[in-house]
């Protein structure tokens, strides 16, 4: 994958505007429109939520991102069956974006990037 962009602003993986999980899950079952899509490792800035999610930082990637213009390119599983660049539960599309930019909670983001079969 090229690219992935995030605009969730109260994600604790989202470092701005990229994501700095080792993984994320694109959740929405299935949905035949992008707006029943979401991050399902949308999770809110904090010392606790920092603590649970550590075994999924990309911590790689990331000093990889301070000391060069690389992005960083976690592993995207999703479970939009009925999305084109779904392909056995992996998105296989160049860039992916995530859309909120005052998310709270998961369900309030959005995958741009869905386009049905």
């Amino acid at each position: 994958m090229e690219k992935l962009k995030c605009n969730a602003a109260n994600c604790l993986y989202n470092y701005n505007t990229i994501c700095s999980a080792d993984e994320i899950k694109v959740q929405g079952g299935g949905t035949t429109s992008g707006d029943a899509t979401f991050c399902g490792t949308f999770s809110t800035r904090g010392l606790g939520n920092y603590v649970s999610s550590i075994t999924n930082m990309n911590y790689g990637g990331a000093a990889k991102q301070l000391l060069s213009n690389n992005r960083m390119e976690p592993h995207v599983l999703c479970d939009a069956v009925n999305c084109t660049y779904n392909s056995d539960q992996i998105c296989n599309a160049n860039g992916i974006e995530i859309l909120n930019d005052v998310a709270s909670a998961a369900e309030q983001t959005e995958c741009q990037t869905f386009y049905p079969r």
